[in-house]
């Protein structure tokens, strides 16, 4: 058996929702920024912010996780393609790495959700520690 390699994310917290990022789709981490709202957006998206001279979609990722709107205390840039988005999140505790191969033990309901994100271009992954339980990640990026 070949051991996995552990890949670093960049763990934030919305609402009650931890979540990480492999850090190859984050280009930086900001303080909020003022939003413009805009009329007719789906429900999560704030509006746009100018980040560094470009017009940027910040989307508060609680209301998009289902959850009430977050606090926002940080925007995390996320390459999607060829565009950035800004995810508005409560905090950003760090950096951490995980071994993706714990998904070869996860039960059966865990794997439903992984093909159900899958499905919709997302990630999930988990970071488990004998004792400390397990942290479970998504991305719908």
């Amino acid at each position: 058996m070949s051991a996995a390699v552990s890949t670093l994310n960049l763990v934030f917290r919305a609402d009650s929702h931890i979540c990480a990022l492999p850090l190859t789709k984050v280009s930086e981490v900001l303080r909020p920024l003022p939003v413009k709202a805009l009329a007719g957006v789906p429900a999560g998206v704030r509006g746009l912010s100018m980040i560094r001279g470009a017009p940027v979609a910040v989307v508060d990722l609680a209301a998009l996780l289902g959850g009430g709107s977050g606090t926002g205390t940080r925007l995390v840039m996320v390459r999607a393609g060829e565009r950035q988005i800004a995810l508005s999140v409560d905090a950003v505790p760090g950096i951490r790495a995980f071994n993706p191969s714990v998904w070869n033990e996860l039960p059966i309901g865990l794997a439903t959700v992984k093909r159900i994100v899958q499905k919709h271009g997302g990630r999930v992954w988990a970071n488990a520690e004998v004792g400390r339980g397990a942290v479970f990640y998504l991305t719908l990026c």
